[in-house]
């Protein structure tokens, strides 16, 4: 078993310096985009406003479903009262 394990672990270490050299010899060329760093670097504060803004107007829908849910669920029972209470009054 440990035998197994030795051969299949030399083999993962011979492919992976196979792919190492074949590797070395690409030439990689990175580019700067002088405005996309800029607005990346000067940003910061902007996108967490954005981030800020969204969260409440999440927030405020999310109230407003609840209160109108609300309205729905307690609007028969409020009527229900109003015709109990006006009928015994007359």
């Amino acid at each position: 078993m440990i035998v197994i394990a030795n051969i299949l672990m030399q083999q993962k270490r011979a492919s992976a310096a196979k792919q190492k050299t074949k590797h070395k010899d690409e030439v990689k060329e990175i580019v700067f985009d002088d405005n996309a760093r800029r607005e990346f670097l000067t940003g910061f504060n902007r996108r967490n406003l954005l981030k800020e803004a969204k969260i409440a107007r999440a927030k405020e829908k999310q109230r407003t479903e609840r209160l109108e849910l609300h309205r729905q669920v307690t609007a028969p029972y409020s009527q229900l009262l109003y015709n109990t209470l006006t009928s015994q009054s007359s």
